[in-house]
């Protein structure tokens, strides 16, 4: 499944703009960063709704 290899790959990426978005104060894509400034918890909510919805894709169009 190279979608959660991927997703590693993503958390990473995520991480960085999350922490470039809190010192710059500008407007971020993700509200999690503006909201909660790089809360860590907030983060891992964050991935974690991306693995559900992955979960539902694979279950409703099985590879």
């Amino acid at each position: 499944m190279s979608d959660f290899r991927f997703l590693d790959y993503l958390f990473v990426v995520f991480q960085e703009l999350c922490f470039v978005c809190c010192l710059c104060l500008s407007s971020c894509l993700f509200r999690v960063c503006i909201n909660s400034c790089c809360s860590l918890q907030n983060i891992h909510q964050f991935f974690l709704y991306i693995y559900y919805l992955l979960m539902i894709r694979y279950m409703i169009t099985p590879e």
